[in-house]
Order: structure tokens, then C-alpha cells, then sequence
């Protein structure tokens, strides 16, 4: 109803209606990969070793209230891949919950995620109101997934992040998605330490990068790795995140009419709730890479804002010399 309203006063995004289904899955799956063929002769990462003593091999089994909690905070929204609308799944959850919590705690204890829970179906919007509807790429997609995996996924994302902060093994200068940090502490930090430095008579000067589709860009093996080496994510924890991402598979839904299905060898699932936790931990060395240029960086999520300062002095020295 909403979607009618805005359309018809001219507001918000319109779903496309002048490209196909087809051309519109082609155009996402070949944009990721021509972002990454441009990193592919790149040297391998570096990995931070992990802390000593410190790992987390297994999530914890959650119990029939976790998930009769769970299943009554969702919010009244389906999607096309919901086998019924969710608010008949909460009026019937005194009956489901119980053979839910059986199934979230058997691929929990087995490292296994149901195939399932692996299919998404992308709605292509608009970016900009006036943009070229007929051109691809004025399209962002939208990914809806099945409500039942993202329970799941939120009893797998609280007990990673409950670890990660217990052990402090996430940089401190990323604010994204991280409770007590946001876009006002980032704001607030990045804005001091370049006021300090102005008043300590420094020039400084702030790079502002974004990533051009980060989070479809991650790479599942380097990801592996780095859970592993830098943040002690092992045994059936890592094989349930490492099924988690394996054989993804998604089709693009436009103007009635459905793409053939494509396998996603990449990236973390748009709309998923581990997707923000698994990016940071993808990016975290970039962190101590930046430190070793003696500059500073501030993250959220996938914008790096890089910054330093110098003595004037100095500015006008590497101006002379590079003349």
C-alpha cells in the first residue's frame, strides 16, 4: 500500500519497469566482478595473529524462550520466500517454536545451515528519483531472505559479537553497527582529533574513501582466513559461518517477471543480519595497515575516513622537493 502511495505522488523509489529481469541480474553479477578482476594481481593480505588462549569454537544451543521471544519481537513484514506470512507464524508459535529451536540448535551443533536459508530473490529500485530507467545501472538491489534464517542468524550474531567484545578484538575506530558506537561518535572523533591538531598549528588533512559495493565484494576464503588467524574462530563455529556462505544463490524479481537463478561465489547476503559483523571483521587489518603510515583512521562501515597532520614546514618542504 505504502509502495502505491509513493508512487503515485511521486515519491520514493520505483520498482523497474523498462529493463528486464535477466539484464538486471547480469549487470549485478558483472559489476562485482569487474570490481574484483581489478584486485586480482593484488599480493596476498596479511593476518594480525590472534590474541594467546583466545578462541571460540562452537556456538551455544538456544533454548524454546529465546526463540518464542524471537519469533514474537519480529516485525509484521513478510517476504515472497516466507512459506506463510509472519503474522500467522507469531499467532502459531506456541505450536512452531518448539520444532524451530530443534532445527536452529541441530545446525548449530553441526555447523550446518539448511539449503533453504541459502536463496534470496533481489528487487531492483530506483537510486535517484529521475534517473534512467531503462539503464541498469540506475538499479541498487534489494535482497529479501527467508524470515525463519534471519532468527537464526540473530542467535549466530549475538554470540560472535558478545565474544569479539569480550576479548576487545574489534578495532576501536569502527563504528558501525556496534552498540555505543555510531555515526555521531565517529563524527565526533574523526572532528576533534583534526581540531587538535589546527590548534597545535598542524596542517592536516582528511582522505574520505568509499568502497564501491563493499560488502558484495568480500572475498568467503579471505574471510575464512581471518576469522581463523586474527580472531581465533575455529571448528564447528567456522564450519557453521563457512556453510553460512557457502552455495549462495539468488534471482532477480522485476515487472512480474523472474531471472534464472545464479549462484553468488562472493560478497555477504544484502538484508542478512550477519552481513555489517562479517564485513567489519573482513576489513579489521586495515586498521594497523594505516597505523604504519603514521596516519589515523575512522570507519563506518564500509566509508574510511584517513587523516593526519604535519608541521607546515613541512608541507612546504615535499612541495619544493617535488618541484
Amino acid at each position: 500500500m505504502w509502495s502505491t502511495v509513493d508512487r503515485l505522488i511521486g515519491r520514493g523509489h520505483r520498482v523497474c519497469d523498462r529493463v528486464s529481469a535477466d539484464e538486471l541480474s547480469r549487470f549485478f553479477s558483472d559489476k562485482v566482478e569487474r570490481i574484483r578482476s581489478t584486485t586480482s594481481g593484488s599480493s596476498p593480505p596479511t593476518y594480525s595473529p590472534v590474541p594467546p588462549g583466545v578462541s571460540f569454537t562452537e556456538f551455544t544451543t538456544v533454548s524454546l524462550d529465546d526463540v518464542a521471544t524471537a519469533v514474537a519481537g519480529l516485525p509484521d513484514k513478510s517476504s515472497a520466500l516466507d512459506p506463510i506470512p509472519v503474522p500467522i507464524l507469531k499467532a502459531v508459535s506456541d505450536l512452531l517454536a518448539l520444532f524451530l529451536t530443534y532445527l536452529f540448535n541441530t545446525s548449530l551443533s553441526s555447523g550446518h545451515v539448511p539449503a533453504a536459508f541459502k536463496d534470496s530473490f533481489v528487487t531492483p529500485v530506483i537510486k535517484k528519483p529521475g534517473s534512467d530507467g531503462g539503464n541498469p545501472s540506475s538499479y541498487q538491489p534489494i535482497s529479501n531472505l527467508p524470515v525463519i534464517s534471519k532468527i537464526l542468524e540473530r542467535f549466530v550474531a549475538r554470540q560472535l559479537v558478545s565474544y569479539l567484545d569480550t576479548h576487545r578484538l574489534l578495532p576501536a575506530t569502527q563504528s558501525g553497527f556496534r552498540q555505543g558506537h555510531s555515526t555521531e561518535t565517529a563524527t565526533i572523533r574523526v572532528l576533534s582529533d583534526l581540531l587538535d591538531s589546527v590548534d597545535r598549528g598542524d596542517t592536516a588533512a582528511l582522505v574520505l574513501l568509499d568502497l564501491t559495493a563493499a560488502f558484495d565484494r568480500v572475498d568467503h576464503e579471505i574471510l575464512f582466513k581471518r576469522l581463523r588467524a586474527t580472531f581465533g574462530v575455529d571448528n564447528i563455529a567456522l564450519a557453521w559461518l563457512s556453510s553460512y556462505l557457502a552455495g549462495l544463490k539468488q534471482h532477480v524479481r522485476c515487472g512480474g517477471k523472474t531471472s534464472a537463478i545464479m549462484d553468488v561465489i562472493c560478497g555477504v547476503p544484502q538484508g542478512s543480519v550477519l552481513r555489517p559483523i562479517l564485513f567489519i571483521i573482513y576489513t579489521a587489518d586495515f586498521t594497523p595497515i594505516v597505523a604504519d603510515r603514521g596516519l589515523s583512521l575512522h570507519q563506518y562501515p564500509d566509508d574510511s575516513q584517513i587523516y593526519g597532520s604535519c608541521l607546515p614546514a613541512a608541507i612546504s618542504s615535499l612541495s619544493t622537493d617535488s618541484s
